[in-house]
């Protein structure tokens, strides 16, 4: 894996903010994988781009409504962590986004071949775990899963399952060291 930019800035308000751009494998295809990660306010982005975008995203048929990101930039997902409201817990899960099922069978990222959400999920915990925060999530759909798809994978992630009363809250964990994003945000 080859560091391609890492930097740290600062917003408006002084809140530090870590940026990176790194080069990733995932199930044997090159990703890029870009992050924002604000710490004191708990606002994180983690995106996964396509390198070779342009030429995967010719293979898209025309009269199909795709993202923005995937037809503009070649950003294939995206994650989003913010600061939880609810009680016992640091940041909430805002949203996970996978594009893949837009890309034609053919393409060696279309979803039945990469795991985007799974990659992007993985890290967003490591990190979550690294800085000992609590998590939450809620399984609203709008993709290709069901809500109980998602709830099934939030327990596979650590979540307690939905029946139990209360939110949804994950406990932080010993990080998964396996994760590139525990190897340079620290």
């Amino acid at each position: 894996m080859e560091r391609v930019n890492s930097l740290t800035n600062a917003t408006p308000s002084g809140e530090d903010v870590k940026e990176f751009v790194e080069n990733v494998e995932i199930d044997g295809l090159p990703f890029v994988f870009k992050g924002r990660v604000k710490e004191q306010s708990k606002g994180v982005y983690l995106s996964l781009y396509i390198p070779n975008w342009k030429e995967e995203v010719e293979k898209i048929h025309k009269e199909l409504q795709a993202p923005w990101g995937l037809v503009h930039d070649g950003e294939i997902g995206f994650i989003t962590l913010d600061q939880s409201d609810v009680k016992d817990a640091d940041v909430y899960i805002q949203r996970v986004r996978s594009h893949t099922q837009w890309l034609p069978e053919d393409s060696k990222y279309h979803h039945e071949k990469v795991h985007v959400g799974r990659f992007l999920m993985d890290n967003a915990l490591a990190y979550a775990d690294m800085k000992g925060w609590k998590v939450t999530a809620f399984a609203y759909t709008d993709g290709r899963l069901t809500d109980a798809d998602i709830y099934k994978w939030l327990q596979r992630k650590g979540f307690p399952s939905p029946m139990t009363p209360g939110e949804l809250i994950r406990q932080p964990r010993s990080p998964d060291t396996n994760q590139p994003i525990t190897r340079f945000l620290k």
